[in-house]
């Protein structure tokens, strides 16, 4: 969404999900979201759905490591399927010592 945003000239880059936040209209407007995730499985890529476990494992991730909601919820839910593995442009995940992350730009290495 906000790659889109930015590339059609509706913001301007820098803080994006800020600016998306205070511009509902904008937001309203955005169209690649749902055809880009439709693309996922043809990736190869599976999508896990939420469990009760991992929504309540996302608390006790939250507490210790000081992730926003989102993301305790991502890591929970890596860490209850066994996952010790994340791709990611979020660099909060390194601060789970539970799971190794990747980046976009150190795609083969890990911390």
């Amino acid at each position: 969404m906000m790659i889109e945003a930015v590339v059609r000239g509706l913001l301007r880059p820098g803080n994006v999900a800020q600016k998306l936040r205070a511009r509902p209209d904008v937001v309203t407007s955005l169209e690649t979201y749902r055809e880009q995730v439709e693309r996922i499985p043809l990736m190869g890529i599976t999508v896990l759905p939420l469990e009760m476990k991992s929504l309540l494992h996302s608390h006790d991730v939250r507490k210790k490591y000081g992730l926003l909601v989102n993301d305790s919820l991502v890591a929970a839910t890596a860490m209850s399927r066994g996952l010790d593995s994340l791709a990611t442009a979020d660099s909060d995940f390194r601060r789970v010592t539970e799971l190794k992350t990747y980046e976009p730009d150190d795609v083969g290495a890990s911390r």
